[in-house]
């Protein structure tokens, strides 16, 4: 009985040195999170249930200007139509999710992310208006420097597909998270590429396969996570990271 009784508590622990990110904030489902999520209202909820990391998703405005939202496009959640990349900030300050008269998009730069250890801000690289025309990466880190240097205590990282706009952003000091599709791109990426950070979706990677990333120096942030059973299965994995929809069930799993 003391044998069993000592490998629960183990198993128990075991979640405890991973690190929850919370989805687009609070997370993507508003059945479970009742406001938007990608705004203020979300990001400051996840803290209150003791979030330590969160992750954006951002798409560049017609002027330039990094612009919270998750969608390609606006007509999905808000009484706008088209996309982002259409609009200037100053535009989308008319927007309004619906179903909510009170609550528009924001702006990185109006964002406040002091109450977090890291912030993952995943980016948008195309214009999905424009038949997902690539974006100039020369337009993209203004915001995001300004961001990194209002919040000095914050950890950024930058999320990405595409292998030139993380280039662009470890050329000037930032940490850089390369999303792919499986074990082997990671593979692919660090021998082609240099990079050590990977995002993939849970069900694309084995708990042994992970295991060989991070033994060879890797680390591994798991995604598609969105209930609880979603979350013990990535954790059983012994990934760096987890981000997740069920924020409340993930940050449970690991105390």
């Amino acid at each position: 009985m003391l044998t069993i009784l000592l490998f629960a508590c183990q198993k128990a622990n075991d979640f405890q040195f991973i690190k929850v990110v919370g989805h687009a904030g609070a997370g993507l489902d508003v059945e479970r999170i009742p406001f938007p999520s990608n705004t203020q209202v979300s990001l400051d909820y996840a803290a209150s249930m003791g979030a330590k990391h969160v992750e954006v998703d951002l798409h560049l405005s017609a002027d330039n200007h990094w612009i919270l939202f998750h969608d390609d496009y606006l007509q999905l959640r808000t009484n706008f139509v088209g996309c982002i990349r259409e609009y200037t900030k100053h535009n989308l300050a008319e927007l309004r999710f619906l179903g909510f008269s009170n609550i528009g998009v924001q702006s990185l730069l109006d964002t406040d992310f002091s109450q977090f250890e890291s912030v993952f801000l995943d980016l948008r690289h195309y214009d999905a208006c424009s038949g997902f025309a690539l974006l100039d990466t020369a337009f993209m880190h203004q915001d995001i420097l300004e961001t990194v240097h209002r919040f000095p205590n914050q950890r950024f990282v930058i999320l990405s597909r595409f292998v030139p706009v993380l280039n662009h952003f470890k050329d000037l000091n930032l940490e850089v998270c390369h999303e792919v599709i499986d074990f082997e791109a990671i593979q692919t990426s660090a021998n082609n590429f240099g990079f050590d950070f990977f995002a993939l979706r849970n069900g694309a990677i084995s708990g042994q396969e992970l295991s060989v990333a991070q033994s060879s120096g890797w680390r591994v942030l798991l995604f598609d996570v969105k209930s609880h059973a979603g979350n013990s299965s990535a954790m059983k994995k012994s990934p760096n990271f987890v981000m997740t929809d069920a924020l409340v069930s993930a940050i449970e799993l690991t105390k």
